[in-house]
């Protein structure tokens, strides 16, 4: 008789491509998708960083000098064309759409943060100053976990936040003493986005 032909080899079940378990705590990355070779890759610190015990996820910022995110690009804080935010000498105006919406000013700079679709998200925003307060590391210098955060200087950021009695001013917190001050709206700050 014929001998039984063996059965090929059956190939292995691939593992699944799935994200690390998020912690409680502290900071991670944030998960990128899967790549050709099925390995799970995920987003550079430089680009966006989790908090974990909040969710939400933060624009992260490159060296200076380095285009969109540069760490050294200072902004107005804008974010109205009817209201008297711009002072000149000593008198307010409204800003124009060009002072509003150009890169150089916060909401032009989201703007252009969301067209890049950074980390997968278009809905980047300014962050209240509770949340911009909740990433202080006053233990470190500049007052952030550094590791974490890369480029972050000890520098004014700009919040969403305003003292809601005068439109001139906005509200930033220095990442040196996490102090936060009301300043002009055409005082030159960083930005650090968050989402959602």
């Amino acid at each position: 008789p014929a001998p039984t032909p063996t059965p090929p080899a059956s190939s292995p079940t691939p593992t699944a491509c799935i994200s690390a378990p998020t912690p409680a705590t502290g900071y991670s990355l944030v998960f990128k998708g899967c790549s050709a070779t099925n390995v799970a890759e995920y987003y550079d610190k430089t680009e966006c960083v989790r908090d974990n015990a909040t969710g939400l996820i933060w624009q992260g910022q490159t060296a200076a000098g380095t285009a969109l995110r540069a760490n050294n690009r200072y902004m107005t804080n804008f974010d109205s064309t009817t209201a008297l935010q711009k002072v000149t000498g000593s008198t307010a105006v409204a800003p124009s759409n060009f002072d509003v919406f150009n890169e150089y000013n916060s909401i032009g700079f989201r703007n252009a943060v969301n067209a890049t679709n950074l980390c997968g998200s278009g809905a980047w925003r300014l962050p209240t100053i509770g949340e911009l307060k909740s990433i202080l590391k006053l233990s470190e210098f500049p007052s952030i976990d550094n590791i974490w955060f890369p480029n972050t200087l000890g520098k004014y950021y700009w919040t969403s936040s305003n003292n809601g009695i005068n439109d001139e001013l906005a509200t930033n917190i220095i990442f040196i003493t996490g102090e936060a001050f009301d300043d002009r709206r055409t005082y030159l700050r960083l930005v650090r986005l968050v989402h959602p």
